[in-house]
């Protein structure tokens, strides 16, 4: 509503713990209250915050709170016990390192549009001390996997890593996502038979299963003879596709194209949508052409758009440079009108799910008292962006309206209308 409001400040009564214990700064005195935040697109706040006041110590003072509709709520705290990983496997405590993540050894907490969140924490006990990952999609905390780095004394042992040997476990882990559907993907390292030895790897899972998507020292898709040597994990879509960017090398592979961006779709498969050295085209304001190199330089920003676009900063072979947009979906631009389908997310088909999603986040300019619609600025869900997919102009305009319901039936395309989705687009 445009007026700041006030969430988490130094003494501010803790929500949930008894009276007198209120957010602060660490045992240190080099952080606090906050440690990390961050928000889903919903302005839902999720904060890793320190405590202080009575019965606080060192072994109890790291939280991670959750916005909800009901304010801030505690989701996890240092101290409590780690459900399913054994009696008396406590989270933390480390007076070292934060408890969850922020260090290299666990991931950031993170949260998805719908409120569940993920992270990473420290766990300890008489199993020895791990690394894991943690999410509450199921409505309570749920492990999803452990690891450990087994040449360090003090360490217990991690969870058998899929897609290698037996014995080869996971041991730290870097970077977490989780999606509208409540799929988790995370990049890590497992042991090797090297002393103090890792691999780097991305994990994803697929029809509730975990599975191994690329690691370090395998096949690059698309690339014969060529290796990943270093992995990078930007971002995991809703329809389950996941990009990342990673170095390779092999024969033929030099500085001058041994960086791409990759794509790896719902189906398992993997593409390249950008390697240095590729010729591509460029399209300025006014629609001119031309064909540049990428040279050895270029970055990726963080997220994809509900459209499937990312940010590029480009440098090209001719000394120029520029920051641009392309379209990260696998294939051509989506089809205007497929908002979504029977899993929440677009299924290549314009149907009774879209039209539904489009009459359902309605927003017109029209000031009709018998249609008390919202005004259009700021009022289509960030999660039904798809459906503003025309206008008065045949393009977007900001508004859910007459020109989007137009485009969306003039796009039709249901497989209970007799036309197969996959082919039936122009």
């Amino acid at each position: 509503e445009g007026l700041w409001e006030l969430l988490i400040i130094n003494g501010m009564q803790a929500p949930g713990l008894p009276e007198g214990v209120v957010f602060g700064i660490d045992p240190l005195e080099a952080f606090g209250p906050i440690l990390s935040w961050t928000f889903n697109r919903n302005t839902e706040l999720m904060a890793y915050v320190w405590l202080n006041g009575p019965g606080i110590d060192f072994t109890n003072d790291e939280t991670i709170y959750l916005e909800t509709a009901q304010g801030l709520e505690l989701l996890v705290r240092e101290g409590e016990a780690a459900p399913g990983f054994g009696e008396g496997m406590i989270f933390g405590p480390n007076v070292a390192f934060p408890v969850f993540g922020a260090t290299g050894d666990n991931i950031f907490p993170t949260r998805n549009d719908s409120g569940s969140a993920l992270f990473g924490a420290f766990v300890d006990g008489p199993l020895g001390l791990h690394n894991s990952i943690w999410t509450n999609r199921n409505g309570k905390l749920q492990l999803i996997v452990t690891g450990a780095v087994d040449d360090i004394g003090g360490f217990g042992e991690g969870d058998q890593a899929p897609g290698f040997p037996p014995g080869r476990t996971f041991q730290r882990f870097i970077f977490g996502r989780i999606n509208e559907s409540n799929q988790i993907a995370f990049a890590g390292f497992l042991n090797t038979d090297e002393i103090f030895g890792s691999q780097e790897g991305i994990w994803w899972e697929r029809n509730g299963v975990l599975e191994l998507l690329v690691a370090q020292d395998l096949p690059v898709p698309g690339i014969p003879g060529a290796v990943f040597s270093d992995l990078g994990f930007p971002g995991l879509r809703d329809d389950g596709s996941l990009v990342f960017v990673a170095e390779f090398e092999g024969s033929g592979i030099d500085f001058s194209n041994d960086f791409a961006v990759f794509r790896s779709n719902p189906d398992g498969s993997t593409d390249i949508i950008l390697r240095t050295g590729d010729f591509v085209e460029i399209i300025d304001d006014e629609g001119n052409s031309d064909i540049r190199q990428v040279s050895p330089t270029f970055g990726i920003g963080a997220g994809i758009s509900d459209k499937g676009e990312r940010v590029f900063e480009i440098f090209f072979v001719d000394g120029s440079t520029g920051i641009y947009t392309a379209n990260v979906l696998r294939g051509k631009q989506p089809v205007p009108g497929d908002i979504t389908g029977p899993g929440g997310v677009p299924d290549g088909c314009v149907d009774a799910f879209d039209l539904g999603a489009m009459l359902g986040a309605w927003c017109s300019a029209v000031n009709d008292p018998n249609r008390p619609s919202p005004p259009c600025e700021n009022c289509i869900p960030a999660n039904l962006a798809l459906a503003d997919i025309s206008g008065a102009a045949n393009v977007p305009d900001g508004c859910i309206d007459a020109f989007d319901l137009a485009k969306l039936l003039a796009e039709w395309c249901s497989v209970a209308g007799g036309n197969p989705c996959g082919t039936c687009f122009p």
